[in-house]
């Protein structure tokens, strides 16, 4: 569930397990080894994606969609929120899956990192060229994300040039702890069994941290700057709890991977009832 590699793979619609210390593969021989268990190349296994579960053989399972009366259910949940929900996306096959799970919005495509005074005139430059050659014109913003607790803190400077701040959750909250999101799973489970985190800060938003900082910088971003969008751009946008900080809050739109869009659509709805 934390690392960058499954947070990616999820985002595609594919299942990753990463960190399996138990398991052995030998690309000599071409076999997983788990234990006494020897898997050969060509045998089944099922991996739940949510849990870390490796499966041996062949589960059924059944393509994610919306449809009769969930769609309908959906439909009223979308009517009485107030929160966007939008996705991270960055293939054509992406944005349309999440346009089928009802995402408003492409909340997140990445683009290389720069230093953002020079990124934002560039951007501009680029648009009113493309606007020249194409001899249209729309409305846009930009913004920039906010992925470190230094951003947060010094939001209202950022604020200047940036017209929209998007949290990227996952990375926030990895600086914010100091904890590497690809090795985390070696010690978060002693942490978790023994009681010093309840819940996995990667999963669930810790509130309290990192849900600080983003409260801070919404304050102080939208203090320098009214007319300020605010959102996230991390798997916090799936998981319903986080979702309903995020309302409070006050931020206008929270964007996950697609396939997890139905759950923040129905999580925003419930913030509003």
């Amino acid at each position: 569930m934390t690392s960058h590699a499954a947070v990616v793979a999820r985002g595609r619609g594919k299942c990753c397990i990463s960190g399996c210390l138990e398991i052995q593969v030998n690309d000599t021989n071409k076999v997983l080894v788990v234990g006494n268990k020897v898997i050969s190349e060509g045998e089944w296994l099922s991996l739940n994606g949510s849990t870390g579960e490796v499966i041996l053989g062949k589960e059924p399972l059944l393509p994610p969609a919306l449809s009769g009366d969930l769609e309908i259910f959906m439909s009223w949940a979308d009517n009485i929120r107030r929160l966007k929900v939008m996705a991270n996306t960055d293939t054509p096959e992406d944005a349309l899956a999440a346009r089928n799970n009802g995402a408003e919005g492409i909340g997140l495509c990445r683009t290389e990192h720069m230093e953002l005074g020079h990124q934002v005139s560039l951007i501009r430059e680029v648009v009113t060229k493309v606007f020249s050659e194409m001899g249209s014109s729309l409305k846009y913003k930009v913004g920039t994300m906010i992925e470190i607790p230094r951003a947060a803190l010094i939001a209202d400077e950022i604020a200047k040039e940036a017209e929209f701040f998007s949290f990227g959750t996952n990375d926030l909250t990895q600086m914010t702890f100091g904890y590497s999101r690809d090795d985390v799973g070696k010690f978060l489970p002693v942490y978790l069994s023994k009681g010093i985190l309840q819940t996995d800060p990667f999963v669930v938003l810790d509130q309290k941290g990192v849900g600080h900082l983003i409260k801070l910088a919404t304050e102080k971003g939208c203090a320098a700057r009214p007319s300020s969008k605010v959102g996230i751009c991390g798997e916090h946008g799936g998981e319903p709890s986080s979702v309903v900080f995020f309302a409070k809050a006050g931020l206008d739109y929270v964007s996950c991977s697609p396939f997890r869009i139905p759950i923040a659509r129905l999580a925003a709805a419930q913030v509003a009832v």
